[in-house]
């Protein structure tokens, strides 16, 4: 199931994209729907359902958008670096626009903390910066 799972995904992602590129963020969502039960699972069906929803905008479609961007978080708990920066960043944002501040607020400071960890265990030119790219899109 897996292996028709890893093949059947990026097909789907493809699908929704062209809808994405047209504009047509509801149809967009409405494909990725549709097989949510196959891809419940699927970090790469998590963050596309995510940034559709994001980009859908209105309040359900946030709450819907952070319930995605949360699953990816919840996955790398360990290392929030692991999740795309623009990921957290339009986390972030929906957290701020449905009036839960605090929640964005220790998404930055948590990533923050991690890049500090980072810089002190590795070489500074190796070491990711999701934090810009946050406090940019915030």
């Amino acid at each position: 199931f897996d292996s028709v799972l890893d093949s059947f995904v990026p097909a789907l992602m493809l699908r929704a994209m062209i809808e994405w590129r047209k504009h047509d963020f509801y149809k967009a969502s409405q494909i990725l729907k549709e097989r949510e039960s196959l891809c419940h699972g699927n970090n790469s069906w998590h963050l596309n359902s995510g940034h559709v929803n994001f980009a859908l905008g209105g309040n359900a479609a946030l709450n819907e958008s952070i319930q995605h961007y949360e699953y990816l978080v919840e996955q790398h708990a360990n290392n929030l670096l692991e999740v795309s920066p623009v990921a957290l960043a339009n986390l972030c944002v929906a957290y701020v626009l449905t009036d839960r501040n605090d929640a964005a607020e220790a998404i930055i400071r948590r990533v923050e903390e991690e890049e500090q960890e980072d810089e002190e265990k590795y070489d500074m030119h190796t070491v990711t910066r999701h934090s810009c790219i946050i406090n940019l899109v915030v």
